[in-house]
């Protein structure tokens, strides 16, 4: 029996449970599925930045947000991991659509603890931040 390796975990993933089916029974399993997804993206982000492989986790991490976009803690995590890249205009607009999402999608601004983060980012001054 041969097999065939997959290149990375975003392959396996297409989209939602039934989600073009219909079944109203669907939709709790498709809501478990979808949260099973973005926890197991943001564990795979964990390791890679335990690992130093920054562009993985970033990839992880973006892949749990295309699938669900309001978790604060996936987003901090990513402005972080953008900040040790080095990638300044990467964290801004991250933070600027992630703030335009909440107010047109939910009508509130990001946590405070969340603008914090993105000033200390932004100012240098967040070298006292762990990602891990």
């Amino acid at each position: 029996m041969q097999y065939r390796r997959i290149r990375n975990d975003r392959q396996l993933y297409k989209g939602n449970y039934m989600e073009d089916d219909g079944f109203l029974w669907a939709r709790e399993a498709e809501g478990k599925w979808k949260d099973a997804y973005v926890a197991f993206m943001k564990r795979m982000a964990d390791y890679y930045i335990l690992a130093n492989k920054l562009k993985s986790a970033a990839a992880c991490l973006q892949s749990a947000l295309h699938r669900n976009p309001f978790p604060d803690d996936i987003n901090e995590t990513i402005l972080q991991v953008y900040a040790r890249m080095g990638d300044r205009q990467s964290m801004i607009r991250h933070y600027e659509q992630f703030a335009k999402l909440l107010k047109e999608e939910l009508d509130i601004a990001p946590m405070e603890t969340t603008v914090q983060l993105f000033e200390r980012l932004c100012s240098g001054s967040a070298s006292d931040i762990s990602l891990a």
